[in-house]
């Protein structure tokens, strides 16, 4: 009895075991699948890329979906995009309140055309003149703070782009060795190729002697 005892318990441990094995396996995969960032997976296998992808660039594509899972990255993007709020909506005005005050000068001029009154015409346009020139002085300084807000933003897009090409290389790199251990059935494929022509050749090869024959 003990004998069939243990005859009985071990088929079923060993089932055990390997059910264990399989769901550890499982919950491995799905969690693997899970951490592929959206822009490389595909609606049927969730592993290749997808068609659907929303920019127009992957690397962008993966770089944006790693960036909404990562608490470091997902704070600099709202930082990122407050500065180009802040840059667009501040240029703007500035340039708004520039051609309102240009449009009044050039105004201005135009109406001392209207002036027959030849000395009275060149006193308006001195007095203009010398408006104009204060104006100028006074947005001299700001017109300097766009040139440089507008070149640390060219240096801030170019780093923006190594960020995203860092931050998303390692996961193209996880790709290819997942898509080159997946696609080792090319290399049977291959094999069969080779079987095939071989088999063609030889049935082409009867019943070409067949034809000559007759």
């Amino acid at each position: 009895m003990k004998n069939l005892s243990q005859l009985i318990i071990l088929p079923i441990l060993v089932v055990c075991v390997c059910l264990a094995c399989n769901s550890k396996q499982k919950t491995a995969d799905s969690t693997d699948v899970e951490n592929i960032p959206a822009a490389l997976k595909d609606e049927s296998s969730d592993v290749f890329i997808s068609k659907r992808v929303s920019d127009s660039n992957l690397m962008t594509a993966i770089y944006r979906d790693i960036a909404g899972k990562d608490s470091s990255l997902s704070k600099f993007e709202d930082e990122l995009a407050g500065f180009k709020k802040a840059k667009a909506d501040t240029i703007q005005k500035f340039k708004a309140y520039y051609e309102k005050a240009d449009e009044y000068y050039t105004s201005a001029v135009d109406a001392t055309k209207q002036i027959s009154d030849t000395l009275l015409r060149q006193k308006m346009l001195a007095i203009i003149k010398q408006s104009q020139s204060g104006y100028t002085d006074k947005t001299k300084r700001f017109q300097s703070l766009i040139n440089a807000i507008e070149h640390q933003n060219t240096s801030i897009d170019d780093s923006y782009t190594l960020l995203q090409l860092v931050v998303s290389l390692p996961e193209i790199e996880k790709y290819e060795d997942g898509g080159i251990a997946q696609n080792k059935g090319i290399a049977v494929v291959e094999k069969k190729a080779g079987k095939v022509l071989r088999h063609t050749k030889q049935l082409a090869n009867k019943y070409q002697e067949k034809l000559i024959k007759k």
